[in-house]
């Protein structure tokens, strides 16, 4: 590769990161198509190998998906409606509580800590005044969402241009894979296709497994917290489970929402740790039983380089950074394995043979 060829790459990656900083919100609904596409073309696949002509199979994992979604939807959003209207509800006992029980515990026990100054007092005034806020803001969004005409619209236009762009992308996902291969050179055709299929195996036991995981700990959460009595149980998992992808940032969330919620609520420490034990259960068998059985050791990322891999992605490009990491992080652990093979196998590597002196002996006028 020239000077010229590596400026002009380098110009290329740069424009393309201001690009995609500025384009982010209009990317998103090709972002969610690009990764259902490649979801669901495995499915496409088996269909097409009993005999189903490609259109029609892309029409029948649509139409199953959309099914699924509207399916999901329906059956959920009344129980969370209803969960956070029953919860909004004991606000002003709750408050009360606040005010009136935890934070004189809390001044009673940790004031010497502070060097006399009362923050639990602001800490209690904030917090008494938001509360209700807060929690007529969610109560308000919810409604506006499943009784507003013009969300309701906003919500439906983006679904539907999401599921236009993926009908689109999954009909023609083998052609335009076929064009991007055809742009490689062809000396480093055999190299590009075996690191992406490397990178397709990797991908694809991260989004499948991801994606059982998830379900998992949005049904396990919820299914816990409500034997417990959490009013809050669904929600919870959902958000939870749904951002479950964010390595660390999933596990904090959920929780800190599961030990506020059974605070708040019954306000006693016996559920708060009941709470806790059942996320503990939770995230237990799913590190040690469900993950390794949907993703196996394929990944294969060190938990450090995908702590780095996520503060970066989410510092550099915001949610796309952040849902992005992981897989990210093993297509360049794929890339960089396929690097350092190659390093090593170079001269660079193992070092330019010395060659010994030569050593003559005359005989006659001839070396030997």
């Amino acid at each position: 590769m020239t000077e010229i060829q590596r400026l002009f790459l380098l110009l290329a990656l740069v424009a393309a990161y201001f690009l995609l900083r500025v384009l982010a919100p209009v990317l998103t609904p090709f972002l969610i198509a690009g990764i259902l596409a490649y979801i669901c073309d495995p499915f496409v696949g088996r269909l097409q190998r009993l005999r189903v002509r490609r259109p029609l199979a892309v029409a029948l994992v649509m139409a199953g998906l959309l099914v699924l979604l509207l399916g999901f939807f329906l059956v959920l959003a009344p129980i969370v409606y209803q969960q956070v209207a029953l919860f909004a509800e004991h606000t002003p006992e709750i408050a009360a509580w606040i005010e009136g029980t935890a934070l004189p515990w809390l001044r009673d026990r940790f004031l010497h800590a502070t060097g006399g100054r009362d923050w639990t007092t602001v800490v209690g005034e904030r917090l008494t005044q938001n509360l209700g806020e807060l929690t007529g803001f969610v109560e308000a969004l919810l409604g506006r969402l499943t009784r507003g005409g013009m969300a309701v619209a906003s919500f439906l236009g983006g679904l539907l241009l999401t599921f236009v762009i993926f009908g689109y992308l999954l009909a023609d996902w083998d052609r335009l894979r076929a064009h991007l291969l055809a742009l490689v050179p062809r000396r480093h055709e055999k190299t590009v296709n075996q690191l992406l299929g490397r990178c397709d195996l990797v991908l694809s036991s991260f989004l499948r497994g991801q994606l059982l995981i998830m379900l998992y700990v949005a049904v396990a959460l919820s299914a816990g917290l409500l034997a417990i009595g959490v009013d809050l149980a669904v929600p919870i998992g959902l958000l939870s489970g749904a951002i479950t992808f964010i390595p660390w940032l999933g596990s904090a969330v959920g929780v800190t929402l599961s030990l506020l919620a059974a605070l708040l609520e019954f306000r006693d420490f016996l559920h708060p740790l009941l709470a806790l034990a059942w996320f503990v259960i939770v995230q237990t068998v799913g590190d040690n039983l469900i993950t390794p059985r949907v993703m196996g050791d394929r990944i294969g990322v060190h938990p450090a380089a995908i702590l780095f891999a996520v503060l970066a992605g989410g510092k550099l490009f915001g949610l796309f950074g952040l849902v992005l990491a992981v897989p990210a992080a093993a297509v360049i652990k794929v890339v960089a394995d396929h690097l350092l093979q190659e390093y090593r196998g170079s001269r660079l590597y193992a070092g330019a043979p010395r060659q010994r002196p030569s050593r003559y002996r005359r005989r006659g006028g001839r070396s030997v």
